[in-house]
């Protein structure tokens, strides 16, 4: 069993480096790439008491706007304008959309991961970039989302080939 999680791209070294970064001071905040894996990059423990929740949505398409909208989505979320993320509410199933999740670690640090999801259903989806946030700007986060919004990650079994 595995999901996409993240994995910090800086020099520290891998997953032990980022625990150890993330678990003793609650003012870091770190990005990264995803890479798939079993545990939470937060606190190593399995994903049962984690939630998530969908902040934003952006459809691409070929349209001349679209790189600069792109950019706005994605400066908003470096920034960490989360009124303005939840702004983004674009949607068309026939079309590649650009999606940022929250999720929360039951240890209580949060997290946003961006997904490149393909219009192509056969197509897996593609997680782009994550930030876990710092201890205070998770809490300007959960501020604004509406605590019904919250669901609790269900990992999915892989079916063998």
């Amino acid at each position: 069993m595995g999901m996409k999680v993240l994995i910090a791209d800086d020099e520290r070294g891998p997953r032990d480096s980022l625990q150890d970064l993330v678990g003793q001071n609650q003012n870091v905040q770190v990005s990264g790439v995803a890479v798939e894996a079993d545990n939470s990059p937060i606190c190593q423990a399995g994903f049962r008491d984690h939630t998530y929740c969908v902040l934003a949505t952006m459809v691409m398409n070929e349209k001349p706007d679209c790189v600069a909208r792109l950019a706005q989505f994605l400066q908003y979320i470096r920034d960490c304008r989360w009124r303005d993320v939840l702004g983004f509410r674009q949607w068309n199933a026939s079309a590649d959309t650009m999606v940022a999740f929250a999720f929360r670690c039951d240890k209580g640090r949060m997290g946003i991961v961006t997904v490149f999801s393909p219009a192509d259903s056969q197509s897996p989806d593609e997680p782009q970039h994550f930030t876990i946030l710092s201890v205070e700007e998770g809490k300007k986060l959960l501020a604004v989302v509406e605590p019904g919004k919250w669901m609790h990650l269900r990992p999915t079994l892989h079916s063998p080939h």
